[in-house]
């Protein structure tokens, strides 16, 4: 579960960068944001490994389950970022992903459930 991997360093930083780790709120608990931002890199991750002719073709809904290292780089290689104003970030590097263009992301969370809305430029 995201919480396992906040509750280690390890795995924190197994799934995400060190600016969204800073990034993480201290006021009150860390994990749905954590969450949301992790269902946007999956989302994310597997559009891009399914395009064809540099769009995505669809999204899709994920259970999460421990990364491998293969997997764990790709998740890495896409950040969501919060802007100074608090809206979330794409950001897509260009190691597992070369070539490709941001997009947009919209992050949710409620009531121990997470969503991401991803939409990535073509």
């Amino acid at each position: 579960s995201v919480r396992v991997l906040h509750d280690s360093q390890q795995g924190l930083e197994r799934c995400f960068t060190d600016a969204e780790i800073a990034q993480l709120p201290s006021r009150f608990d860390p994990v749905p944001s954590l969450a949301a931002r992790l269902a946007a890199k999956v989302a994310t991750a597997g559009m891009l490994k399914r395009r064809t002719d540099g769009c995505a073709q669809s999204g899709s809904v994920v259970e999460f389950h421990a990364p491998s290292r293969e997997r764990a780089a790709e998740l890495r290689d896409v950040e969501v970022l919060l802007e100074p104003d608090g809206a979330p970030r794409l950001v897509l590097g260009s190691l597992a992903f070369p070539g490709s263009k941001p997009g947009w992301v919209s992050l949710s969370h409620d009531a121990g459930l997470a969503a991401a809305l991803v939409v990535l430029n073509c």
